[in-house]
């Protein structure tokens, strides 16, 4: 089991870094939190297995051989627990003891822990392979490119731009199959309405990558949420939250007892009966020792913490992510300005006045247009700014100042590329590519996506 443990570890740890195709914050579950979990899974198996997990105080006429059966029945069976403020009762009830169940199957908690960590991320892979984006192989090749020579790399950022492209070019026209095959389709009114706003959504494309990702994304949450309250209850169901209550006993003072939970008790009771050759039935009450409780009760410990950190970091990711795919100003700034450092889109300037209000009303998609001459100057005066705000213009160039925008005509263009072009499908594939990548290849590649993009819509 030792081996098949590591063997796992190594397959995490070293496998799947070479095919990156999520966030830190999906690797901080089924890569860090699946490693953390193997470890400790091979101290608890080793303990068991290699060490002596149970030690039992037997009557002094017991052998060797006795004794050693005695801490074998009572490790198999079921122990309880009693306090030493309580009497011990000569034949025990649900309500005056805690029996013990689980302790020999600590290694397949953990494993089992490890497991839930990391299936959100099998669903992703399954799902993003469906897409149409192999986005393990765009990741890798992105990662690789810093290390070609200049005309090599140049190729490389121009084949995965139109692999992307491909792939874009074949989710639209699967995206028209599906309007017509439902089109056709006589059904209830309600599910047909539902159909259209899915199929017929402002990005004009299909939305499978965004998805399969956000579905992954609340996978993660939801484990991470659900690992923490089963944990928690699990520990110390008395309080909220148990690791809290772990701080609180250390700062009281309380050093002796301050990680003690009833689930992990270090001294049990173990009934067994010994029958002899006269069929005689000898029944045995003994106090045994659990020093692999000591070792549990820690291990859960850090787990509980571990678990409250990733689930705030996971909840903040998914967080992150909505707002970055679902807030137009922050993805057209980033690509704006990707476009800009790789000199795509011509800029020239609009003019501010003192009072903070530029002159140049706001398009839908808030970027402003940008008209110069006095005759345009007095158009848009009288047609856009409310009498409220037709104040005096200084024309003095000290009080004026310029700002850069779009020309009208990169505007449209940058509007359609946006929405009806790289859609949300293709704007998170490239935060994908920049999250495991860097800046620079990034913007190299919306480059050639803008040039390709506008060399088809001349």
């Amino acid at each position: 089991m030792t081996l098949f443990l590591f063997d796992a570890a190594a397959r995490v740890t070293h496998g799947h870094d070479f095919t990156c195709d999520d966030d830190f914050y999906d690797r901080l579950s089924r890569r860090y939190s699946v490693i953390l979990l193997v470890i400790f899974t091979i101290l608890v198996s080793t303990k068991q297995y290699v060490g002596e997990p149970i030690a039992c105080f037997c009557p002094a006429h017991f052998t060797g051989t006795h004794v050693e059966y005695a801490n074998n029945i009572c490790w198999i069976s079921n122990t309880y627990f009693v306090p030493f403020e309580r009497i011990l009762p000569k034949y025990p009830q649900a309500d005056t003891e805690h029996y013990i169940y689980f302790y020999q199957y600590v290694p397949f908690i953990l494993m089992g822990q490890a497991l839930l960590f990391y299936f959100p991320s099998l669903v992703w892979s399954s799902l993003n392979s469906k897409s149409g984006y192999d986005i393990g192989m765009l990741v890798t090749q992105s990662r690789h490119i810093d290390t070609y020579t200049s005309d090599i790399r140049e190729k490389s950022i121009r084949h995965l731009a139109k692999y992307i492209d491909r792939v874009l070019e074949y989710q639209k026209q699967k995206h028209l199959e599906y309007i017509e095959t439902f089109k056709g389709l006589k059904l209830k009114k309600f599910f047909n309405l539902i159909t259209f706003m899915i199929l017929n959504n402002h990005l004009s494309m299909s939305n499978h990558l965004l998805i399969s990702f956000l579905f992954s994304k609340v996978l993660y949450l939801c484990n991470a949420f659900g690992q923490l309250y089963l944990l928690n209850f699990f520990l110390l169901n008395d309080y909220d939250m148990y690791g809290f209550r772990v701080l609180k006993n250390l700062f009281v003072g309380d050093n002796e007892n301050w990680a003690i939970t009833p689930r992990f008790p270090r001294v049990t009771w173990c009934n067994f009966a010994v029958r002899n050759m006269a069929d005689n039935i000898h029944e045995y009450t003994v106090q045994c020792s659990l020093p692999i409780n000591l070792f549990n009760e820690k291990i859960f410990l850090i787990i509980w913490f571990w678990l409250y950190f990733t689930t705030l970091c996971t909840l903040f990711g998914f967080l992150y992510w909505i707002c970055s795919l679902f807030y137009p100003k922050l993805y057209e700034n980033h690509l704006l300005r990707y476009l800009r450092s790789m000199k795509r889109i011509h800029l020239h300037h609009a003019h501010m006045y003192s009072n903070g209000h530029s002159v140049i009303g706001h398009s839908n998609n808030h970027f402003s247009k940008t008209l110069t001459s006095n005759i345009d100057l007095e158009r848009i005066w009288n047609m856009k700014v409310s009498t409220n705000l037709k104040t005096k213009i200084i024309s003095n160039d000290d009080q004026r100042s310029s700002t850069t925008a779009l020309t009208h005509t990169d505007e449209i263009l940058f509007t359609d590329f946006t929405m009806k072009y790289l859609g949300r499908d293709g704007i998170l594939v490239l935060y994908i590519i920049n999250k495991n990548s860097n800046e620079v290849i990034t913007g190299e590649l919306v480059s050639v996506l803008w040039d390709l993009y506008r060399a088809r819509n001349r």
